[in-house]
């Protein structure tokens, strides 16, 4: 028989392995199906993290995804939250659209929630992902970058810019003709390096005739370049910019010197200010805007259900393709959050495992595409066409929705991710 002592010492080993084991895993869910507490779930409550724009240069810009990611919780807590029984708090912090700041926001939040619901912008997204991915805490990003594609720890809802572009370059051949050039602007970085590739993708895959693509700076007037794309003989251009301030200064210089292609931009590149003052009559004339889903107003269950919920939790709010983002993403936030509702699981693990769980993701008004684990997921197989409008729901027209993606673009060589 064992002594006292060593008795004594046995049971203390044993209480302490079970204790350890406990914290690293979160309380035992309750005898009533509830699910386990862990950091950001106290057992009723989901804590979701948002690291948004809200001040500076950029934050007319973002304002728009807010509004409709904070109408989604409203109408989801309204329902009871999540399956029904767990409502949910958002953790927001302002980013300024500094990747610095983000990834400070993020250090003093992470403890706190459960998932990233909402980190706004590409810069930002790169700023704490190689953190989360330590972290093993998923990101709901508000980027189309298609670098993000493939990411274990990130989730983009929209269609990667690369097929939006390759898309709005395809409907412009079918429409216009073969015989035109293809060319690119975009603000130096990132999304320069992302319109090159594309334009080269369109030479070599599509057959398309291409002309030069062109870099801006912000805050630096485009004078110079479209110049260049005028002297080029650009037919399309690719915007691929921040909505303040590149993007109005590129369209007001083009305008002023009567250079006229079709200026293809996706959803990220609409904003108000094309509705206002002298650029609405040249961007109704010379812009195409392709999008993941369909427009504002459009006749379906989905779009029904968000216009009642922003003219109830939001009706200030600006109906734009940015609302519709941010009430989508939440709607995918919602989605993977239910299918760990149902494991039992909040965990950074069990929300990682719902994520990958998933085999579609089948939003409010985006078109549906395939989802699973990162190398599984697939690309949105149709998508809309819009030019700006006054008088349009939302700030847009439709021109032609349901358009069908073709092979060519669904096989863009998206990085294969981490």
């Amino acid at each position: 028989m064992l002594s006292t002592k060593k008795t004594m010492l046995v049971a203390l080993a044993m209480s302490t392995t079970l204790l350890a084991a406990a914290c690293g895993r979160g309380d035992s869910g309750g005898s009533d199906g509830t699910a386990a507490t862990v950091p950001g779930f106290d057992g009723k409550t989901i804590s979701l993290g948002v690291l948004h724009v809200t001040s500076g240069p950029a934050a007319s810009s973002f304002a728009p995804i807010g509004a409709g990611a904070k109408t989604y919780v409203d109408a989801l807590n309204a329902r009871g939250g999540i399956a029904g029984k767990y409502p949910v708090k958002l953790v927001t912090r302002d980013t300024a659209y500094d990747p610095s700041k983000t990834a400070q926001a993020y250090e003093a939040t992470k403890r706190d929630v459960t998932t990233y619901a909402l980190v706004t912008g590409t810069s930002t997204t790169d700023a704490v992902m190689p953190q989360a991915n330590k972290d093993d805490i998923l990101i709901f990003s508000a980027s189309a970058d298609g670098k993000f594609f493939h990411q274990s720890h990130a989730i983009s809802i929209a269609m990667p810019a690369q097929s939006q572009f390759l898309n709005g370059a395809e409907y412009l051949i079918k429409r216009d003709g073969k015989d035109q050039k293809l060319c690119s602007v975009a603000t130096e970085g990132p999304r320069f390096e992302t319109a090159t590739a594309v334009v080269d993708y369109a030479e070599e895959t599509l057959g398309i005739s291409t002309g030069p693509s062109l870099a801006v700076q912000p805050g630096v007037k485009p004078t110079t370049q479209v110049q260049q794309l005028k002297k080029a003989g650009c037919d399309m251009v690719m915007m691929s910019t921040a909505q303040i301030p590149e993007a109005p200064d590129l369209l007001t210089a083009a305008n002023e010197q009567d250079f006229e292609p079709t200026w293809i931009a996706n959803a990220g590149s609409w904003g108000p200010f094309l509705n206002n003052g002298p650029l609405y009559d040249y961007t109704t004339k010379h812009m195409v805007i392709i999008t993941e889903g369909l427009p504002w107003g459009a006749d379906s269950p989905g779009m029904k259900q968000l216009t009642d919920d922003q003219k109830k939790y939001a009706p200030d709010a600006t109906p734009s393709v940015g609302f519709l983002w941010g009430y989508n993403q939440l709607a995918a936030v919602e989605a993977v959050l239910t299918k760990a509702a149902e494991d039992g699981d909040f965990s950074r693990a069990g929300i990682l495992k719902a994520s990958e769980s998933l085999t579609s993701l089948d939003l409010a008004t985006y078109y549906p595409r395939s989802w699973g684990a990162p190398a599984d997921r697939g690309q949105h197989e149709q998508y809309c066409v819009l030019v700006p409008s006054k008088s349009g729901p939302g700030g847009t027209k439709e021109v032609a929705c349901d358009q069908k993606v073709i092979p060519e673009v669904l096989s863009f060589p998206y990085p294969e991710g981490d």
